[in-house]
């Protein structure tokens, strides 16, 4: 029996970034934004954003931090409430 060999896609690691990082990539990416750091500090911390905490700090993927803010798929913008 012959066996076939394939290659195992390697998964992609997230982006974890800082709350200061995070927020630092957003403004690049949106100069003209009305989100404050504060702001994404108070969604992480009370859960709206999924974060990991580790050691003393929020690590945030940064591709869910852009989803929570703008769905790819239904190109619908998340109002922040």
């Amino acid at each position: 029996m012959k066996r076939i060999k394939t290659k195992a896609k390697a998964s992609p690691l997230p982006r974890m970034r800082t709350i200061k990082e995070a927020y630092a990539e957003l403004k690049a990416k949106d100069p003209k934004t009305s989100l404050s750091e504060y702001a994404l500090r108070r969604m992480i911390k009370t859960g709206q954003i999924p974060s990991v905490y580790t050691g003393n700090r929020y690590l945030v993927n940064m591709a869910l931090v852009e989803n929570y803010f703008f769905n790819t798929q239904t190109g619908i913008l998340h109002t922040v409430k």
